[in-house]
């Protein structure tokens, strides 16, 4: 059955529901993820419908995982050795921390999307988006302006400014992932919360 016009919707409207940016959305329909059709005129629009369970899904993670007070630390890597290392790694470092995963940059969107992650840690070589696409559209959407971004990759300094550079304000670490490093970041943030916290107190 055809959906009517007025149930179809532009991405621009998408990316508002959502609290995204439109490239986000663009690159769910590519992959199936928002169901998209072409109006009469030739222009794609989205099916509210889809955008809706999307929003549904999303809702319904948020309320199951969702701690108070925890600080949400979001990994992106598709080897599962390196997965494994950074759970057992952060897993130390007390309960303040709540761990969330994903296997591949697309996955790592979705994600960021759903939790609002605190801090992302992102392998830049992956599967259907890579980390340095992954970073470009969190950086470019205001949403997630105080979302602390952190990419780790094998590739040297050279392969990243190939692949266009990364913003200023991207930590950039290489394999293996320097984790005391990376949890002196952490803690800082932390402490940063827990001050403001007493404060308003």
């Amino acid at each position: 059955m055809t959906k009517k016009l007025n149930e179809l919707i532009t991405t621009t409207d998408a990316a508002k529901l959502l609290g995204v940016a439109r490239r986000s959305v663009q690159l769910w329909m590519e992959k199936g993820v928002l169901r998209a059709m072409k109006t009469p005129g030739g222009h794609r629009r989205i099916t509210r419908e889809s955008v809706e369970a999307l929003l549904k899904e999303w809702n319904a993670v948020m309320e199951s995982e969702t701690v108070p007070d925890q600080l949400t630390l979001l990994i992106v890597e598709d080897d599962p050795v390196f997965l494994e290392f950074y759970r057992g790694n952060v897993t130390e470092w007390g309960d303040d921390i709540r761990i969330i995963t994903a296997e591949s940059g697309f996955e790592g969107l979705l994600r960021i999307g759903q939790q609002k992650p605190d801090i992302v840690i992102a392998d830049l070589k992956m599967p259907m988006m890579d980390g340095v696409e992954l970073i470009r559209c969190v950086k470019a959407n205001q949403d997630f302006s105080a979302t602390l971004m952190i990419a780790v990759t094998a590739m040297d300094d050279h392969e990243i400014r190939k692949r266009g550079g990364l913003p200023e304000d991207v930590f950039i670490f290489h394999k293996p992932p320097p984790m005391d490093q990376i949890r002196e970041i952490v803690e800082e943030i932390l402490q940063a919360r827990r001050q403001s916290t007493m404060a308003v107190v």
